[in-house]
């Protein structure tokens, strides 16, 4: 069994840390199965669930890769994150936006204006615990919160502040969540931005060939506020 893997949202985790992740998320093992179906059955998991230990949130932090992290922190959950650690809301910032809707009655597009709100948080160091057993002290860790604007479901996404304010001079809602994105797209090259999700449609300039790619780079808030022109 030590060599078996658990695969969660496209990571794979140790047998151990799987299963946990999975009790972590679901809680019970009946909650596993009706929402993942009766063909996520399985008897080992079942046998195993009510002696599985939740993961705890300083044990998910210290994970080495930021991927596993995110994915630990989604089974985690915003509401139990919250209650645990208390958050504590440094930034907010509402922008107002023009977004074009497809009216489902008759096909026909609509533009309306929304608000779009980005909420910057800080963690207190101490419930964190040595990070992967080094013996570096623990930071204050941050995470800029967001809300899709067709659906309303809030997105918690972990940002760098070191890195932001490298970027952009500055540490707010609004240079967290664009530091979030990455193109290969130099910033003269591009007319616009659609973002859908946690994802960025990039429109570039006539004049952008392949060869004008560059390595990936985080998107500065500068370009967010002044070329993301439609999101969903």
């Amino acid at each position: 069994m030590t060599d078996e893997r658990v695969i969660i949202n496209n990571q794979d985790f140790d047998l151990s840390t799987g299963m946990r992740l999975l009790k972590t998320k679901y809680g019970t093992y009946e909650s596993f199965i009706r929402i993942n179906s009766e063909d996520a059955h399985d008897d080992f998991l079942q046998e195993s669930w009510d002696s599985i230990e939740e993961m705890t949130f300083a044990e998910i932090a210290g994970m080495d890769n930021i991927e596993k992290r995110r994915v630990g922190f989604t089974c985690y959950g915003l509401e139990r994150l919250i209650k645990d650690v208390n958050p504590k809301l440094i930034d907010r910032q509402v922008i107002k936006k023009q977004n074009k809707w497809l009216l489902p009655e008759t096909l026909l597009e609509e533009t309306k204006e929304i608000d779009d709100v980005y909420e910057l948080y800080e963690i207190d160091a101490k419930h964190f615990g040595s990070l992967s057993g080094n013996r570096r002290q623990p930071e204050n860790q941050f995470f800029v919160k967001c809300w899709c604007t067709s659906t309303n479901r809030e997105y918690v996404i972990w940002v760098n502040k070191n890195n932001v304010e490298e970027l952009n001079n500055s540490f707010d809602a609004v240079s967290a969540i664009a530091w979030t994105f990455t193109t290969n797209i130099k910033p003269e090259d591009i007319q616009y931005i659609v973002r859908q999700g946690d994802m960025l449609a990039v429109k570039v300039d006539d004049s952008c060939t392949p060869e004008s790619s560059i390595r990936p780079r985080h998107i500065t808030k500068k370009e967010y506020l002044e070329k993301l022109v439609y999101e969903s």
